[in-house]
């Protein structure tokens, strides 16, 4: 791997975790958006409300 290469790889990651963590912090101060990602991760990926309650309940453990 050279420089130009983990240079990219560092970047991806610190702009994932900084993603991550700023929509961490939306979903705290706005439930809302918790609702309206859940709806679209639904619609779009076809996952039941059963598998989705599942996640939100892990979520729960994990604050």
């Amino acid at each position: 791997m050279d420089t130009i290469e983990f240079g990219g790889a560092a970047f991806w990651l610190a702009l994932t975790v900084l993603g991550s963590t700023l929509v961490l912090k939306a979903i705290e101060r706005f439930p809302l958006v918790l609702w309206l990602a859940a709806a679209l991760f639904i619609r779009e990926s076809g996952t039941t409300p059963q598998a989705l309650g599942a996640l939100a309940y892990r979520f729960r453990l994990l604050r």
